[in-house]
């Protein structure tokens, strides 16, 4: 019995390494893309002019 609830306490840990690792990609993604984005952007504009 004890192996099985220390699966469960794993399992939950898991899930919520999981649960954080979609939050971090949901937001940091985007953020990643926008600041690269901008760099390169930047980056572009400063050689033409």
């Amino acid at each position: 019995m004890e192996n099985d609830e220390s699966k469960k306490r794993q399992l939950s840990g898991w899930g919520k390494a999981e649960i954080i690792a979609k939050i971090f990609s949901l937001v940091l993604i985007p953020i990643v893309l926008v600041v690269g984005g901008w760099l390169i952007q930047t980056k572009i504009a400063h050689t033409n002019s």
